[in-house]
């Protein structure tokens, strides 16, 4: 998609651009522009992000998670990272391989 595309090149303002104006949203969409704001160092828009796709109603994945884990190691406020890892125990990924 475009929104991975953008993403990889480190464009994460062209892949939220091009992520708003998509009609329809599903996981994989949410996961690359989530994990362009991860590997452009957007954590707190990642944050954002991850929270906006709750509303939506999107449940998180496996990749969302892993995404998820690599702000942990950025992020200093440790109530965030407790936040992910509740998630991660509440959607039954803590023995997942991946995670």
């Amino acid at each position: 998609s475009l929104v991975d595309m953008y993403s990889k090149c480190n464009d994460a303002d062209s892949a939220f651009k091009t992520f708003s104006e998509m009609p329809r949203r599903n996981i994989v969409s949410w996961n690359s522009l989530l994990s362009g704001f991860v590997s452009n160092e957007k954590h707190s828009e990642a944050l954002m992000l991850f929270d906006s796709m709750g509303k939506a109603g999107i449940e998180a994945d496996e990749v969302t998670l892993v995404n998820l884990l690599q702000i942990c190691k950025h992020f200093i406020d440790p109530f965030q990272c407790k936040s992910i890892h509740s998630t991660i125990i509440r959607q039954g990924y803590e023995f997942n391989e991946l995670v």
